[in-house]
């Protein structure tokens, strides 16, 4: 109750506290701890004053409260708001802020609605102290469909792409769109990034991009090479069964099929061939003359069930 009789004390000073250093944090306070309901009448008292309010450096804490906390019935007027003054917000020194705070925690809807009036302006806006801010909140919490048009924007023009490589805000962006894209959609970033490394060494903020494709095109070879190890090693494996399963199977016409020591399975008729790893008798390691099927192509030699037992005991 105490907090519903704050309220209402501060019911005909709201814009006054909102844009005052110590009463903002008071109507933020009343956003968070009070049921939605009860703050209607507070909610309407910022009706018309919503765009003012978000370009106020405290007045845009408030807006991403409401925002944040507020139900859908007592925001859909605020977004209203916002959305008919998004051109200056997103350039705006406080209300980029609040439509960063969109596209963080809002709703698809709402963000598709900020990423269309990115669309077609990506350098541009990359380029803005401010809104470049927005155009890397779009890169990171949008889809990967609207993600890809944004990188496909960027690619279409080279003068653009190495524009925003060299500029001190957009290579944030350049950056970010490297982080956050496919593999695909990286490397023709990246084609498109090489040609302007050598000019990129003579500006400051170009040095950043070099710096993030060193990392990326490390990272490229060592996912190159790791698809190649694991190629080889699915392909000997392939191999190694193919060979085995070859064993496997020869002479099996007749009941002394050879069998490879490696599956430790005997013949079907008690008896098991001594074939090696490579495929040749083993017969060395069994004291068997030497110069007797030495070949694995000539017919392999069988030891009684008993016999084998004894060796292998006694090895």
């Amino acid at each position: 109750m105490k907090k519903i009789a704050i309220l209402h004390e501060l019911q005909d000073h709201v814009l006054k506290c909102v844009r005052d250093q110590n009463g903002n944090h008071v109507v933020q306070k009343c956003i968070e701890c009070i049921h939605p309901e009860e703050l209607d009448s507070m909610i309407e008292s910022f009706s018309g004053e919503v765009a003012k309010l978000s370009t106020h450096p405290y007045g845009c804490r408030v807006v991403q409260r409401v925002l944040e906390y507020c139900n859908h019935q007592q925001t859909v007027g605020v977004l209203d708001e916002l959305f008919r003054k998004i051109e200056m917000l997103v350039q705006d020194q406080y209300g980029n802020y609040v439509i960063q705070h969109i596209l963080e925690k809002g709703q698809d809807s709402d963000k598709q609605k900020i990423i269309q009036h990115v669309t077609g302006r990506v350098a541009t806006l990359s380029c803005h102290k401010f809104a470049s801010n927005v155009v890397e909140k779009c890169v990171v919490f949008t889809n990967a469909k609207l993600r890809s048009q944004l990188i496909a924007e960027v690619c279409q023009n080279n003068n653009d792409i190495f524009q925003m490589m060299k500029d001190q805000f957009a290579n944030y962006v350049i950056q970010k769109m490297l982080d956050f894209s496919d593999h695909e959609e990286r490397k023709i970033l990246l084609s498109k990034m090489r040609p302007h490394i050598g000019a990129l060494k003579k500006y400051t903020y170009g040095k950043h991009i070099i710096t993030k494709l060193d990392k990326q095109l490390s990272r490229m070879a060592n996912d190159c090479e790791q698809d190649l190890r694991d190629n080889y090693s699915n392909n000997s494996l392939k191999v190694r069964t193919e060979l085995n399963l070859s064993l496997n199977g020869m002479g099996s016409h007749n009941n002394n099929s050879p069998i490879s020591i490696r599956n430790g399975v005997n013949g079907s008729n008690g008896s098991t061939p001594i074939v090696g790893m490579n495929g040749h008798n083993m017969l060395n390691h069994h004291n068997i003359q030497q110069g007797q099927y030495s070949d694995y192509n000539q017919k392999p030699v069988y030891l009684a069930a008993n016999d084998y037992h004894e060796r292998a005991d006694g090895e």
